[in-house]
């Protein structure tokens, strides 16, 4: 090569890289300008056009301040009724704002800041101050003109009041390097504050300050407080001519550009073609050019560096402008934790400084738990701030926690700040819309919700507190030691249950106690079995022995020493009270949970995979009456035998130490758990029990474990007296008379030698008094050897001429104490006797008739303090051995003890609400006393009271909260069976006529329902289902006790029913069968009476019996039922069949004359018959039945309940069969008849009218009225989240999701999936299968993805690697195919047969929409799997062909019943066409699909149809791993656009 080449060709390069140089610059330079003009659209002028960027100025200005209302509740319809969702709401949103802030612009002014319900805008140049007030009047009254009442497309109205405040502001920057905030005070923003309180819609307020400045000729005016004046208009005369002109030419420009903003905005709502090529991205290019430019961006293009700019933008943006992203990705709706804080610093003259201060701190705590501080506020020298957890991309699971930990911290941290004196911090847990909002050239980050609402309120209304609601309480998952409930009836909230989180480091210690003396032995052997059980071959002991020999104390004492130790425990104290099903075995569990739980705890991520409680009755509340086609509930028991397992064997040393007290009151599910697990080793237990006759079947279990011993506790020896008496009476020594007279007269058990003391206190009979020295002491006291002191003893001695009458033992001692009881209290401890061992303050008040408030609570307090009563409400607590006596424990004691006390020195046991009788030998002897009659009539008198009164804890009556089911009363049944009428239960025409209206808005219209204020039961906060257990077990008892058959049978059949209710179905039958023995078994029994109860308990077993796929017998009950209402039934009835329902002939003459309860449960009987008949497959007769039953109760009378459940039932059956035509006309007729009913305020019936809802929608959907359906499913929604209905709610979430995806409304769609996540996160862990089966089907069905492949892939693998049975359920089914079909579709074939193994166990029972889509899935990869297999000889060709051809026929049948799949099934028909050559079968099954998917609305198969055919036809198709799209995008990609991205079924061999 020559030199000059050389040359030539290393200048060749040089200029390469120079342009290459050039190339990069230019670019950088452009991202850089690109940065720039996104920074300033978040920025003010203020901070564009300033000189310095930290640059504090102090001058006068006028403020604009625009207040808007109707944002929150505009957000909360669009997402109720589904209309637009999130998309639709940022067109609104943009609309309103955008046209705002183009009117301020247009007249000079800055928007310093904005929310979703305040503009503040301000204008600074002074020279000609009236003429500028006057520009800005005139912009306030064109806003109020244009915008003051906008209409929106759903019928929500946005309103404003606006203000005009001239005088002096402070605006100071107040941060640090990486953020930086805008703040602005002085006396405009006091009269700002000021405003707010005196205007109302629609007003132009002016300040004081604002009117001195204006010619007062030219303005109407109406004056208001403190100088301020109310703007009504302005006055213009002839030496003002030329301001009107002026000011009608800058109007005319204004609405001219209004009008474009509205009409961005028609176009965006109007509705898209399917071959409509036009974006929005198009549109808003569009529109953006159309607009005036904002002259502070280009300055600030030239003046500034985005550096210098980054720090006052919120970190989200910063984040979308370093990644590159698009900031539309921010708009989206989700469920976050929302953090309201005040601070109040008092008048300071350095606030900027302690602002500063405040500021940066705050900042750094939340940005450290993962926080985004949204706004700050400066009002009068107070501080608010508002931040949130959960916003992307800070996306994590523990936002709550994080929401509450970081709000101790602040005030751990800013209460040292100088100057601040209180704080004030209210979270909430909820849905928010967020996004940024406004002008294209001026923007803030928004949140929208109700959720910010009530996390304001509650930082109001408790000054100086951390204040949660209950969802936050819920989902931080921490110990409940940390909360409070607080009484929210205090102030006016919307919650019925609120908390008090107490900060950081309140955990309560436990103490000891007084020592146990003589019990060595026992404590050895119980440490040797927490240690090493292998040494005596068992790992629990039972003790037992004679009435208050010290069993509990033993306990007590050796939990605190093991807790002193650091072991794992968990302590329960049972009484009569507490046997509902789990009880035991909940509380003990809620402990455990809340150990690993503590803020600080290593273990905190472990428990989050577990569920909060144990045993939740709305779950199987739900379980219960959500629709069986769409969830398999997995046995309950071994549910949670496996988590209690996992939470035990997890904990410190490999096991958990459990004590419990009174095991005789264990409830048999409880100790069966028990009992596994002990034998498995992950548990100690340290138990004891008084076995008296009636627990004897508690002891003999107890005694046939071989891994729990049965030890009796003898008394103590007489050696050990002398220091147990020293050591109750806290002092040195004791006279050796006194041991010997205790020795001698009464039996050596701790417990009454306890009482005995007490006794001679009480006489006087016992001294304690100091002796100087032991010196020649020894004879005549026993001194403490431990005791080592040389000077000052006290000692305790009896009285000389004292000595015991007679031998004392404990029912001497109870016999005595009742002989000195004064008549008041003796008169008030036989009533008490009679009324059970646990009964209520207002139970007693209701029997025993009393003069004197005052002496009736010192009777108590005396009942307390001598050990005959105790607070009943400790055994409900969430904490374990109580270790203080006396004490109450009730949660609302200390209000009530507050309001009776004012005048006296009672404490607050005085005023319990909740007694127990402790010493149950007085109570006997009490009770003993009575005569029979008396007894009889006080027995009675209890029921009328008990079965009358509110069965709620006092949380929920303080809340007015709904209960959670009413029964009615034994005095109307009695009526109803001794008169033949014709009559509701409740002629209330009044509600009648409201609840007429409630019903039909739930179900049609788009109005808000208000459902009971019940959103919740949990244990640690509600005792309602103790109390209705309690409470009709105690009606039984007292029927018995009263010697009333009729009684006894009606609750005892109730509490059958209640059981039920609760999903205890072998233990209702038992009752249920208890009560159907009474009812044959007296012959005395009135005749009505028995045949009605009869035919009610054995219609109650058929329905246990079927809850237990037990079909015989609930056949055989069914039978008895129509027997006793004199239906004649064919005998050939008893065989496969239920029997012929043709020939059932009941007499409707004959039904009509009885009376409505009697129809009501011949309804009932109807509609389980139509239930025996679907589960016996009978589909047929099912319908028969089913029309019988709806026919039937529309001619007679009903309840809501009963009515809901028929029509659900129903619904779902004519829906299963693919009778549409039928669907609708029981739909129509839901309306009309159930319009006639009464709705009351009842948890069991609202569940009823979501049930309802749900089969109404999932009837549409397969029907494919997809409109319709999705309008209904989000009426079911908003229902289901008023009530916690969780259960039906993943299935309504399940199907609204997918029908969303079918209109191509994604962002709507994820936001309903979120929903799934939530609840699976916080409430129900198997909603975590079906919210990862839609992320899949998302990504197969649309190619956008919401979780990454690899999160889902996770996810999956950990949750299928556990050992589990071969049965799935729908969501898991799903989740399993999708996952299946994902990896064929990319060629994945190690993964293909990974997953195969598990998709083969799928039976495709085709019962519900999941499996369904499963089957149709199935026969797509059928045909993708016979289009890729490569080598394959003909017979296996031919056998796969069968096989396809199998499952099309499957799925054709499945299309013709339900139409909504009817597209898909004539897709796969063509695609089969296809690859068998069949060119013209091909075209016209395309074409038919199409055809029906356009009649339908269903925009997603319209598209992959036209990708299907464009790949067929040699058009382009991805293959191999494909390139999803983040959702976020969806609504960029017009219908055509879609189509080019979806997956292209592959056809060539």
């Amino acid at each position: 090569m020559s030199l000059r080449t050389k040359h030539s060709s290393r200048s060749v390069t040089t200029l390469l890289v120079t342009e290459e140089q050039e190339l990069l610059k230019k670019l950088e330079n452009f991202q850089s300008k690109r940065s720039l003009e996104v920074l300033s659209i978040f920025l003010p002028d203020q901070i564009l056009k300033s000189k310095s960027i930290s640059n504090c100025e102090n001058t006068f200005v006028v403020m604009l301040f625009v207040e808007v209302s109707g944002v929150t509740s505009l957000c909360e319809k669009y997402n109720k009724v589904g209309n637009g969702g999130t998309n639709f709401l940022t067109i609104c949103l943009n609309t309103y704002f955008g046209t705002i802030i183009e009117i301020i612009h247009f007249y000079g002014g800055d928007v310093i800041k904005f929310t979703c319900d305040e503009v503040m805008a301000c204008w600074k140049d002074m020279y000609e101050r009236s003429r500028i007030i006057h520009q800005i009047i005139v912009c306030a009254m064109c806003i109020q003109q244009v915008l003051g009442v906008y209409k929106t497309e759903i019928n929500s109205e946005l309103k404003m009041k606006t203000s005009i405040c001239y005088g002096d502001a402070l605006f100071f920057v107040i941060g640090g390097d990486t953020d930086k905030k805008l703040v602005i005070s002085g006396s405009v923003t006091e009269d700002i504050k000021f405003v707010k309180t005196i205007s109302t819609i629609g007003d132009v307020i002016l300040s004081a300050a604002t009117w001195r400045c204006l010619p007062v000729q030219y303005y109407r005016v109406t004056p208001l407080a403190q100088g301020f004046v109310k703007l009504l208009n302005c006055e213009y005369m002839k030496e003002n001519e030329e301001q009107f002109q002026e000011d009608q030419e800058k109007r005319l420009l204004v609405n001219q550009l209004c009008e474009k903003h509205f009409e961005y905005r028609n176009r965006l709502f109007a509705k898209k073609k399917f071959a409509d090529t036009v974006t929005e991205a198009d549109l808003y290019e569009k529109f953006i050019r159309s607009l005036p430019q904002r002259l502070a961006i280009k300055l600030a293009m030239k003046r500034w560096q985005p550096y210098d700019l980054k720090p006052f933008v919120m970190r989200l943006v910063q984040n979308q402008l370093d990644d590159r992203s698009s900031m539309n990705s921010l708009t989206e709706g989700r469920e976050v934790t929302v953090q309201y804080i005040n601070f109040v610093t008092g008048e300071r003259d350095d606030f900027g400084k302690v602002l500063e201060e405040i500021y940066v701190k705050v900042h750094e705590i939340i940005n450290h738990y993962l926080g985004i501080l949204v706004n700050i506020s400066t009002l009068d020298k107070d501080v608010t701030m508002l931040a949130v957890y959960g916003i992307k991309p800070c996306r994590q699971e523990l936002e709550s926690k994080n929401a509450l930990v970081s709000a101790g911290k602040i005030v751990e941290v800013i209460m040292n700040v100088g100057g601040v004196t209180m704080i004030s911090i209210g979270i909430a847990n909820g849905f928010v819309y967020s996004g940024l909002i406004g002008h294209p050239t001026r923007k803030e980050f928004m949140l929208i919700g109700k959720v910010i609402t009530r996390a304001a309120r509650f930082m109001c209304c408790f000054p100086g507190k951390i204040i949660c609601d209950y969802k936050t309480y819920k989902n931080s998952k921490l110990s409940t030691r940390y909360f409070t409930l607080i009484p929210s009836s205090e102030e006016k909230l919307e919650d019925s249950t609120v908390f008090q989180f107490k900060g950081l480091d309140n955990l309560p210690l436990i103490r000891a106690g007084v020592g146990l003396v003589g019990r060595d032995e026992e404590c050895d052997l119980i440490l040797t079995i927490v240690n090493h059980p292998d040494k005596v071959n068992y790992y629990g002991i039972c003790f037992h022995g004679e009435y208050r020999v010290g069993k509990s104390r033993l306990l007590q004492y050796s939990f605190c020493h093991l807790y002193r130790e650091g072991y794992s425990l968990a302590s329960v104290e049972l009484s009569s009270s507490t046997q509902r099903p789990y009880f035991c075995i909940s509380k003990i569990y809620k402990q455990l949970y809340n150990l690993k739980s503590t803020i600080d705890s290593d273990e905190f991520f472990f428990v989050q995979n577990l569920p909060s409680d144990l045993w939740d009755f709305s779950e199987i509340l739900q379980n219960t009456l959500h629709c069986k086609d769409s969830y398999i509930p997995v046995q309950r028991k071994f549910r949670i035998l496996s988590v209690f397992r996992e939470i035990t064997r997890n904990c410190d040393l490999g096991f958990a130490v459990i004590f419990i007290d009174n095991i005789q009151y264990i409830d048999q599910h409880s100790f069966d758990i028990l009992e596994a697990i002990i034998g498995e080793g992950y548990i100690r237990l340290i138990c004891a029990g008084q076995f008296d006759e009636e627990f004897w079947n508690v002891r003999f279990r107890i005694s046939l474990s071989n891994h729990i011993k049965l030890l009796e506790l003898p008394s103590i020896i007489d050696v050990d007296l002398p220091k147990l008496l020293c050591n109750l009476l806290d002092v040195s020594g004791v006279s050796w008379r006194l041991v010997d007279q205790m020795v001698n007269n009464c039996d050596l058990n701790p417990g009454l030698i306890e009482s005995i003391l007490m006794r001679l206190v009480n006489e006087d009979a016992l001294k304690i008094h100091c002796i100087a020295s032991k010196m020649n002491m020894g004879s005549k006291y026993y001194f403490l050897p431990e005791d080592s002191s040389d000077s000052g003893f006290l000692v305790g001695t009896v009285r000389n001429d004292f000595s015991f009458f007679g031998y004392v033992n404990i029912n001497n001692l109870s016999i005595d104490i009742m002989r000195k009881l004064p008549a008041f209290e003796l008169k008030m401890i036989k009533i008490c006797s009679a009324l059970g061992d646990i009964f209520t303050r207002y139970l007693l008040q209701q029997v025993f008739k009393y003069s004197s408030e005052t002496e009736f609570a010192n009777a108590i307090k005396y009942f307390f303090e001598e050990g005959i009563f105790e607070c009943g409400s400790k055994y409900l607590m969430p904490e374990g051995l109580t270790f203080e006596a006396p004490s109450c424990y009730c949660q609302s004691n200390n209000y009530v003890f507050e309001e009776n006390n004012n005048a006296t020195t009672l404490p607050n046991y005085a005023y319990c609400e909740v007694l127990h009788f402790k010493n149950l030998l007085i109570k006997n002897l009490a009770y003993n006393q009575f005569a029979d009659a008396d007894k009889i009539n006080l027995h009675l008198q209890v029921t009328e009271i008990l079965e009358n009164q509110y069965h709620s804890c006092t949380n929920c009556l303080q809340n007015n909260s709904a209960p959670i089911m009413v029964i009615p009363k034994f005095r109307e049944i009695s009526f109803l069976c001794s008169k033949i009428v014709n009559r509701k239960y409740d002629n209330n025409t009044n509600e009648m006529k409201e609840n007429k209206k409630e019903v039909a808005d739930n179900i049609w219209d788009t109005q808000d329902f208000v459902a009971g204020k019940r959103k919740i039961w949990d244990s640690t906060i509600c005792s309602c289902l103790d109390i209705l257990v309690k409470t009709y077990t105690n009606l039984v008892y007292h029927s018995i006790k009263g010697h009333h058959l009729e009684k006894t049978i009606y609750f005892t059949m109730q509490r059958g029913f209640i059981m039920m209710l609760m999903n205890e179905f072998q233990e209702a039958i038992s009752i249920l069968k208890a009560a159907n023995d009474l009812c044959n078994g007296d012959i005395k029994l009135d005749q009505t009476f028995r045949e009605i109860h009869v035919a009610k308990i054995n219609l109650l077993m058929a329905q246990a019996y079927l809850s237990l796929s037990d079909g015989p017998r609930a056949k055989d009950h069914l039978l008895i039922c129509l027997k006793e209402y004199e239906i004649t039934v064919d005998p050939s009835a008893a065989g496969h069949k239920l029997f012929h329902f043709s020939k059932i002939n009941y007499e409707e003459q004959k039904l009509q004359l009885k009376n409505t309860m009697i129809q009501n449960d011949f309804g009932g009987c109807l509609n389980l018959v139509s239930s025996v008949f679907a589960y016996e497959g009978d589909w047929e007769m099912a319908k028969i039945a089913s029309n019988q039953c709806v026919t039937f109760l529309n001619n007679h009378l009903a309840n809501v309940g009963v009515l809901c459940d028929i029509y659900s039932n129903a619904i779902n059956i004519y829906s299963f069969t693919g009778d549409d035509k039928t669907c609708e006309r029981l739909e129509k007729s839901v309306s009309q008849h159930i319009l006639n009913k009464i709705s009351t305020n009842v948890v069991y019936d609202l569940f009823s009218i979501s049930k309802l809802i749900y089969s109404i929608f999932h009837a549409r959907f397969l029907s494919a009225h997809l409109e319709t359906a999705i309008r209904l499913g989000y009426r079911a929604l908003d229902l289901n989240n008023s009530i916690n209905a969780n259960r039906i709610q993943i299935d309504v979430t399940t199907i609204l999701s997918i029908s969303l995806i079918y209109v191509k409304r994604i962002e709507d769609s994820v936001e309903v999936a979120r929903i799934m996540y939530s609840i699976g996160r916080s409430v129900d862990e198997s909603a975590l299968p079906a919210y990862y089966a839609y992320c899949m089907d998302l990504i197969l069905e649309t190619s956008f993805y919401l979780e990454s492949i690899e999160s889902v892939l996770s996810f999956a693998q950990n949750y299928f690697g556990i050992p589990m049975s071969n049965k799935f359920n729908p969501f898991e089914e799903m989740l399993l195919m999708n996952l299946y079909t994902y990896h064929l579709r990319n060629n994945r074939w190690g993964e293909i047969m990974r997953w195969k193994k598990y998709i083969q166990n799928i039976k495709f029972p085709c019962d519900t929409v999941q499996s369904v889509k499963n089957l149709f899935r199935y026969t797509e990869s059928l045909i993708v799997t016979y289009i890729r297999s490569e080598v394959v000889k003909k017979h296996l060709l031919e056998g796969e062909k069968k096989n396809i051809k199998s499952h099309l026929k499957q799925c054709k049948a499945l299309a013709k019943k339900w139409r909504v799949f009817k597209p898909r099934y004539l897709h796969l028909r063509a695609y089969y066409c296809k690859i068998m050559d069949k060119r013209l079968q091909t075209k016209k099954f395309l074409k038919q699909a199409q055809r029906i998917a356009m009649r339908h609305g269903n925009i997603l198969e319209r598209c992959w149809l036209t990708q299907s055919e464009n790949v067929w036809n040699g058009g382009f198709s991805f293959e191999g791993d494909r390139k999803y799209i983040e959702w976020r995008m969806a609504k960029g990609y017009t219908h055509l656009h879609w189509s080019q991205i979806m997956y292209g079924l592959p056809w060539h061999l």
